[in-house]
């Protein structure tokens, strides 16, 4: 996770920040990065729409639709104590952080 509190955002400070208090991660399965992009575009959209606090869902949207691997593997971020949940995304050998996003819990 060094790749991670290296990397400017809100998201990703959000997200160390959530690390270092204790939260939650999993590793989950490597999955197309081009199909990856869609859902979170469209999340991104109806939250938006909705007034439901994001973090980094556009630039996530970018990230991902230029990446340079075919595959990605996504982390997620969880704790009880703050207010977001995170998506990480990274190689699928985990040598390369690709994007971060965070949205509400609520």
């Amino acid at each position: 996770m060094a790749a991670l509190s290296e990397r400017t955002g809100t998201a990703a400070e959000a997200c160390v920040d959530a690390l270092k208090e204790g939260a939650e991660l999993t590793v989950g399965d490597e999955a197309d990065a081009e199909d990856l992009a869609r859902p979170y575009l469209r999340r991104a959209r109806s939250d938006r729409e909705r007034h439901i606090p994001t973090l980094g869902f556009e630039q996530t949207t970018h990230d991902l639709a230029a990446a340079r691997h075919a595959t990605l593997r996504v982390l997620g971020v969880t704790s009880d104590e703050h207010p977001f949940q995170f998506a990480v995304f990274v190689a699928p050998d985990f040598t390369e952080l690709v994007a971060c996003l965070g949205f509400n819990q609520a």
